[in-house]
């Protein structure tokens, strides 16, 4: 299913520095969109030719789906079932569409939303590829919001706790300078 969905602009790798930022706080061990020029260092990763959309996702994930319409449908609903079935924590890249049926249902369900202040510039072919011509979100389902992540932001970093919901707003420098280059 997941070959049917990918056309050929629609896969951008992430650049390492933002999953280094989440494997801090969090032990993602599974990138179930993972290509082999791409491998972020999780413990398990899943190819396209393995078909993350069809496996069993059994520990917590990081997601960065291609961008499109139909993928980030998808792959949404992947990561909502397997979060709420195996009780992990997911976390998943998407393009910052609020107008997009998906986002207000999304952001209501996460218990930590991070947008990130400047346009990431993802991987294509082994390059980084500037010019990005949309922002970015990465809603986390967690089983809990961890304080961890909280103590881990320097004073620098802009963050605003809502009820048990947690946005984070960090810039590129402060991740680029923390958890290393692209």
């Amino acid at each position: 299913m997941y070959k049917d969905l990918v056309d050929s602009t629609g896969e951008f790798n992430t650049p390492r520095y933002l999953f280094d930022y989440l494997n801090t706080y969090f032990k993602i061990e599974l990138d179930p969109c993972a290509t082999p020029d791409n491998y972020l260092g999780a413990r398990y990763y899943i190819t396209k030719e393995q078909d993350g959309l069809n496996q069993e996702w059994r520990f917590d994930a990081f997601v960065n789906p291609p961008y499109g319409a139909k993928n980030e449908k998808i792959w949404i609903e992947k990561a909502i079932k397997e979060h709420k079935k195996n009780l992990i924590n997911v976390f998943i890249l998407l393009p910052n569409k609020t107008e997009a049926p998906w986002f207000y249902d999304l952001y209501a369900i996460s218990n930590i939303v991070i947008f990130p202040q400047k346009r990431i510039n993802f991987i294509k072919n082994g390059k980084t590829i500037k010019g990005n011509t949309m922002g970015s979100v990465i809603f986390g389902l967690t089983i809990n919001a961890h304080d961890s992540l909280l103590a881990g932001l320097s004073n620098s970093e802009k963050y605003i706790r809502y009820g048990v919901k947690r946005l984070f707003f960090p810039s590129r420098d402060f991740l680029m300078s923390k958890y290393g280059s692209i």
